[in-house]
């Protein structure tokens, strides 16, 4: 009996008996996360993750994967000891509503020298991982999107795909 496992369904493959890919805990009816944030918060449960997600920080998607779905996904994001993602906010100096080649709404957005320099270093970091990782866009405590980074981005400019409506492309940029 876990409590916890009767109301998230993780991301297992039961089948090979390992983690599925992916910064994807699992999957919450919305009606029970707060019941799962309590459990995550209790020091006998973070005593039975394992040792790389001890220190990890759980942050949910802004919405459903599905249209109509009722459950929100749970990921476990890296930060520093003090919570602090390795980039902020603070770096950007523009960003817009904008869409890409097939008409899908995205965020464009451009960082300063310093934030260019460090997203460099993440993507080529996160790029060079097997599997490759992915970079969460966090706003208000909240997962927009998390893209698995192909490649290096150098200069400073990227952007954010998430199945995004162009309201909430308008809110995130």
């Amino acid at each position: 009996f876990n409590p916890l496992f009767e109301i998230l369904y993780p991301n297992y493959d039961f089948e090979n008996r390992q983690a599925g890919k992916g910064p994807i805990v699992g999957t919450v009816l919305v009606r029970d996360t707060g019941k799962v944030n309590a459990y995550l918060n209790m020091p006998q449960i973070r005593s039975l993750l394992p040792s790389m997600m001890r220190n990890a920080r759980f942050v949910w998607t802004a919405k459903p994967r599905a249209e109509g779905s009722e459950a929100l996904d749970l990921l476990a994001i890296k930060s520093n000891r003090d919570g602090i993602p390795d980039l902020g906010g603070d770096v950007i100096v523009d960003a817009a509503q904008d869409f890409d080649e097939g008409n899908t709404p995205i965020v464009r957005m451009q960082m300063n020298a310093i934030g260019a320099r460090k997203w460099q270093e993440i993507t080529r970091e996160a790029s060079q991982m097997e599997p490759k990782r992915s970079v969460a866009v966090v706003l208000d405590g909240l997962v927009y999107s998390y893209p698995r980074v192909q490649s290096e981005i150098a200069g400073g400019n990227t952007q954010i795909f998430g199945n995004f409506t162009i309201e909430e492309a308008q809110d995130l940029a």
